[in-house]
């Protein structure tokens, strides 16, 4: 572990903080009782701004995927007709992106925990905690085997399902809009003609950074985060208005939600959150790293490798 990481996140967490207010979601628990967010009395869409005389509020809209393992955050205002877009045509790529993650990671979905499978591979877990790992084709344990001095690492390269970039980023604008008060999410129309339309275009000129964080050692699998951070008056001007955080399993992303009409074409200063983690789970499983990835083409991509690791204090291998 570098020396200098428990400094550097220390001073990323007051750097960021310093500069932005935080609205967010904390789940903790499968039994986490439900929140609501909106009017059921009188229900208008925040995305398409329909109300019940001309859509319908029958279904139980969740606010931040449900396949992230939210089961507590219900959106009364979001119609039934958004929720369908964004299901299907939205989200379904951010699920693809992230199931290889969600199934080593147990996080639990509307019904259950989500298996995996390639050509290479099988993941099934329980909600017992059992992670059950086959290896579909004959291969010695030594090709994904990495000795430590304190425990056995394991090293799988998986297969992303084919997914749509702008997809996976429309998702985390989503996410942010069902987070924020009404006088933000109001002032981004154009954010939300753009997730509502149907197709996979892109909106901005240019690209738009996403911090990926991944983040060692075995976590809560129960464990979301969801955070509208927004820039306080005084660094408005020189900082992005809107970053989202979000945070499950071993996986961090921060996400800049750029408002395409007053901060297009405009140099930001991009600060670094920092990991959401105590202090003594780096001590104990070493520090994080990160990726900046991009989300900003439209093809569809496919038979991307992700490498994932976890490690284990004991093996046996059977026949």
């Amino acid at each position: 572990m570098p020396d200098d990481f428990f400094s550097i996140n220390d001073e990323m967490k007051e750097n960021f903080f310093k500069a932005y207010g935080v609205i967010g979601l904390e789940i903790t628990s499968k039994v986490q009782g439900k929140m609501y967010t909106g009017s059921k009395a009188d229900p208008l869409c925040r995305y398409c701004g329909r109300d019940n005389t001309s859509t319908t509020f029958k279904n139980e809209s969740h606010a931040i995927s449900v396949f992230l393992g939210n089961r507590t955050l219900i959106d009364w205002n979001e119609c039934d007709s958004c929720n369908k877009h964004f299901g299907s045509f939205v989200e379904d790529h951010f699920a693809k992106y992230t199931l290889p993650h969600r199934a080593f990671s147990r996080t639990k979905g509307r019904v259950k925990i989500p298996s995996y499978k390639d050509k290479d591979y099988e993941v099934v877990a329980g909600d017992s905690g059992n992670l059950k790992i086959s290896m579909l084709r004959a291969s010695d344990l030594g090709d994904i085997l990495v000795e430590w001095p304190e425990r056995s690492t394991l090293k799988f390269s998986m297969q992303r399902q084919p997914y749509r970039p702008t997809a996976v980023y429309k998702t985390f604008v989503k996410m942010a809009l069902a987070l924020m008060p009404d006088e933000d999410h109001k002032s981004l129309g154009a954010l939300k003609q753009w997730i509502l339309a149907d197709n996979h275009e892109t909106l901005f000129s240019g690209d738009v950074k996403v911090i990926e964080w991944q983040i060692p050692g075995p976590m809560n699998p129960n464990r979301l985060l969801c955070y509208i951070c927004k820039a306080k008056p005084e660094f408005e001007a020189a900082h992005f208005k809107y970053i989202l955080l979000v945070a499950f399993g071993n996986h961090q992303f921060q996400v800049v939600i750029p408002d395409p009409v007053y901060e297009a074409g405009i140099n930001k200063k991009f600060l670094f959150a920092p990991a959401l983690m105590p202090t003594k789970h780096f001590q104990k499983y070493g520090a994080p790293n990160f990726t900046e990835r991009s989300f900003f083409s439209s093809e569809i991509v496919k038979g991307e490798k992700v490498e994932i690791v976890i490690s284990t204090d004991s093996l046996t291998e059977r026949e």
